[in-house]
């Protein structure tokens, strides 16, 4: 079963988003989509779309250089989520769910221990999340300051849900006799 559009809409985005990429030898010039790349020194740090990098990094050509512990993206929002109300959310930045799943995705290959604590640990905030996007949406919670702290999947389920129960409180409360 595929992802629904906004989570590949969102695992597109990062997948050209630019990196930070340190290389471990000299890399020559290359095209790749119309785009020029290189050249660049041992030792030098440039940046490029993620995808790239990644094809960089597993011919060795050096290492990307991640702007955040991976753990930091399960650990901090579930620990918000945990002491937060019902009814408030923690913001999390619209790249949240394709970050935690590429970081995700390469600790498995790495160490599956920490792989499956790491994954009960985001099954977690994401119940936690859609349990507390279901109680806005039956209540019809329309407040912008709510919405504005939802990823983009999380407000494309929000919406989703909401149309679904307006739909069948109207139809539980029709008196008509048709």
């Amino acid at each position: 079963m595929e992802p629904p559009e906004t989570f590949k809409t969102g695992d597109l985005k990062l997948e050209h988003a630019k990196v930070k990429f340190k290389a471990y030898r000299q890399i020559p010039e290359f095209t790749v989509g119309g785009e020029k790349i290189g050249p660049y020194e041992e030792g030098e740090t440039f940046e490029v779309p993620l995808w790239v990098a990644e094809a960089m990094e597993e011919q060795r050509y050096g290492k990307i250089l991640e702007d955040e512990d991976g753990r930091a993206l399960i650990n901090k929002p579930l620990a918000f989520e945990s002491w937060r109300s019902m009814r408030e959310l923690a913001h999390l930045n619209g790249d949240h769910y394709p970050k935690t799943r590429r970081f995700l995705k390469r600790l498995k290959k790495l160490d599956g221990e920490s792989f499956q604590k790491n994954l009960r640990k985001f099954e977690d905030l994401i119940q936690r999340r859609t349990y507390k996007i279901a109680v806005l949406a039956s209540k019809g919670a329309k407040d912008e300051k709510i919405l504005q702290n939802l990823t983009p999947e999380e407000k494309a389920l929000y919406m989703k849900l909401r149309k679904e129960i307006e739909e069948w409180k109207k139809e539980a409360l029709s008196l008509s006799e048709d």
